[in-house]
């Protein structure tokens, strides 16, 4: 693989973390709407779509992300902004799958099977709650501006993050982030939410 693939498949990957169903009743003309838990941490089935940059000590790269969670069902992509999947990442019945130039990777684990796709170490359980702007529980530093977190740290097994939040908007019921920042030692994840969907 060439020396820019290798940076670019490794520092996509990062993303799943960045970033890795409903019911309706029909009746005869439309659907009834969805009753939104008042608990965005019991929200279950979401949709975020946006563009990502991707900042590392040699490379800077950008594309669309893709990430809907149905329940226990989790599926994350990432395109170039010509339309082309560098990446797909789903887990269903606790079987993670992943497809990334022309190959595909399987674990029971999403967290092992990142670490062992790429040797990095990611919050892969607490991005969920982080791209909704909660807290998992285990941040430090945490400065918030009333309700809303402005930034936090997170030390993993073998990296240390920051989140940094600059925008947020109404979705529905929601107060949801639209600007965030990642950041560990060599590398910078900015996510640009285009909109949100509630199923």
């Amino acid at each position: 693989m060439k020396p820019f693939q290798t940076i670019f498949l490794r520092v996509s990957i990062l993303l799943l973390a960045l970033f890795l169903s409903a019911c309706s009743t029909l009746n005869q003309f439309q659907t009834a709407p969805k009753e939104l838990p008042l608990d965005i941490k019991k929200l279950d089935s979401w949709t975020v779509r946006g563009k990502v940059l991707i900042k590392t000590e040699t490379e800077n790269l950008s594309g669309y992300f893709y990430w809907q969670k149905q329940q226990d069902s989790v599926q994350f992509s990432l395109n170039t902004f010509i339309g082309t999947n560098i990446l797909t990442l789903t887990t269903k019945n606790n079987l993670s799958t992943l497809e990334v130039d022309g190959k595909v990777y399987k674990d029971r684990s999403a967290s092992r099977l990142i670490r062992r796709t790429t040797g990095i170490q990611l919050p892969l359980e607490k991005l969920e709650l982080w791209i909704r702007g909660q807290l998992a529980g285990k941040e430090k530093s945490i400065i918030k501006n009333g309700n809303q977190i402005k930034q936090f740290d997170y030390t993993g097994t073998e990296q240390k993050w920051q989140v940094k939040y600059s925008k947020f908007q109404q979705q529905k019921i929601y107060t949801l982030p639209m600007l965030i920042n990642l950041t560990t030692k060599g590398t910078k994840l900015k996510l640009s939410v285009s909109n949100w969907e509630f199923d």
